[in-house]
């Protein structure tokens, strides 16, 4: 399938582009608010570069004329905050995406590549659906049966960055708990070993088999010290890292 607009991208990269423009003209937001005639103040600019509000047409065509930009980057960034102000295909599901996890499925729908490191569960793109519904009905605070299939929909929706056109780029090492910890039963987790070797075998994905647990004892060793260096998040659960086609365009 092809990539699916984030309007999660298009604010990061408006954010981005209306910064630049300014830092290019030399001016300050102060300056900024002096050339717009005071139709633009300067905490609106602010809030615009950092991704708390999105910018108003109106403000937007006056921030282009501002900083000179016509012809096919001005329709390029009047595009992009249009797409910025559409919902994401995500949001259709409700509540069965946390509001916390959004950023980060709205980076996922147009990344590029992703880069993971698990320690205790197998990553959701490559999560089985009878896996993932093991996990949610073993899950302390429980989901109730409608909540758990929209949860189950929105990871295989998630999936379908695996197929299509422009396939993502994906690389998951997996510690030997992830393999070891029995989620759903045997017969559940003969089918999920059984899916994640058959993703192996696409050529944009990869799976790192994992290192017996007397590897991750030894003196030194560290499993996510090498992928760290690359950059993204760490978080309890593991090493996430999401890059964006472009990125080199984008801020750190």
């Amino acid at each position: 399938m092809p990539v699916r607009p984030s309007p999660t991208v298009r604010r990061r990269r408006l954010r981005y582009e209306l910064r630049r423009l300014r830092n290019e003209h030399g001016l300050t937001i102060e300056q900024v608010q002096e050339q717009s005639g005071g139709d633009i103040k300067a905490p609106s600019i602010s809030r615009w570069e950092n991704g708390e509000r999105s910018v108003r047409p109106t403000d937007l065509r006056l921030l282009l004329d501002i900083y000179d930009v016509q012809g096919e980057r001005r329709e390029t960034l009047l595009t992009l905050s249009r797409q910025a102000k559409e919902r994401g295909w995500w949001q259709s599901y409700g509540s069965a995406i946390p509001e916390w996890f959004q950023v980060y499925v709205g980076l996922e729908a147009e990344a590029s590549s992703v880069r993971v490191y698990e320690s205790e569960l197998v990553h959701g793109l490559l999560q089985t659906p009878d896996y993932y519904r093991a996990f949610l009905r073993a899950a302390p605070a429980a989901a109730d049966e409608d909540e758990a299939e929209r949860k189950i929909e929105v990871r295989l929706a998630r999936q379908e960055r695996f197929t299509g056109d422009d396939p993502l780029d994906y690389w998951a090492v997996l510690n030997e708990a992830v393999i070891r910890r029995v989620v759903g039963g045997a017969d559940v987790m003969r089918k999920q070993l059984d899916h994640i070797a058959e993703m192996a075998k696409l050529p944009h994905v990869g799976v790192a088999e994992p290192d017996p647990f007397a590897a991750f004892l030894a003196p030194g060793s560290h499993p996510r010290g090498e992928l760290a260096a690359g950059g993204g998040v760490v978080g309890d659960d593991g090493f996430h890292e999401v890059r964006l086609a472009g990125e080199e365009q984008l801020p750190a």
